[in-house]
């Protein structure tokens, strides 16, 4: 019986840990369609990686997802804290 108590334990805190980001981190939604972009700015990296941009992720808002066009152009998606 300790057994399966420590094991029980040993889950709940493996979940409380995985979970606690989204619960204690606010409440991230997709803005509201018609709301303007945030602008990223970016520097381009000229010593280590040649050819390489970095971008800062504007407060309040983190990255979802990133791709590429068939025009080889970039897209993000991005969510904001409200």
């Amino acid at each position: 019986m300790r057994k399966v108590f420590f094991i029980l334990m040993i889950a709940i805190s493996f979940y409380l840990g995985t979970a606690s980001p989204w619960l204690f981190a606010g409440n991230w939604v997709y803005p509201k369609y018609g709301t303007s972009a945030p602008t990223l700015s970016g520097y381009f990296c000229l010593e280590d990686n040649p050819g390489v941009i970095f971008y800062k992720i504007p407060d309040k808002y983190k990255l979802i997802s990133y791709g590429k066009t068939s025009l080889n152009n970039v897209w993000v998606k991005l969510q904001k804290m409200e």
